[in-house]
């Protein structure tokens, strides 16, 4: 399903104490036939985690963030927020924040113009499935 320029049809970006979030995702999506990156299960041990990391980002066609209470606390998570969008205005990639048990007014200002999604919300299934999708081109 991937376009033939990127390698990924999705990335996930969470922290470890969201893995358990993240595994849903990922799982969701992978069985629905998306090739997906992982960061918490894909991360190759040794290599520098900046220039991986934006590797992957620029091979997505769709970066997940997952936003919960543990992501604010960590800058890593701000830095790959900013790298996610950076490359979504250059490309035609997409950024989309998960957030998980996080109230609108929670949410950081600079991400709250992009489309996001809520994990709580019972069309979250539907609507991951939906933001994945490849766009068809006129």
């Amino acid at each position: 399903m991937c376009a033939a320029r990127y390698l990924y049809d999705f990335s996930l970006w969470h922290c470890p104490e969201d893995t358990g979030v993240a595994t849903v995702i990922a799982n969701l999506l992978e069985k629905n036939g998306y090739k997906g990156y992982v960061e918490q299960r894909d991360t190759a041990a040794g290599l520098q985690a900046i220039p991986a990391t934006t590797d992957v980002i620029q091979s997505s066609r769709v970066s997940f963030i997952l936003l919960s209470h543990h992501s604010f606390a960590n800058p890593w998570y701000k830095w790959v927020s900013d790298c996610s969008v950076i490359n979504s205005i250059e490309t035609t990639a997409k950024v989309i924040p998960v957030y998980v048990d996080i109230k609108e007014e929670q949410r950081p200002s600079s991400l709250k113009i992009l489309t996001s999604l809520n994990y709580n919300n019972k069309y979250f299934k539907k609507k991951l499935l939906d933001s994945v999708k490849p766009r068809m081109h006129r």
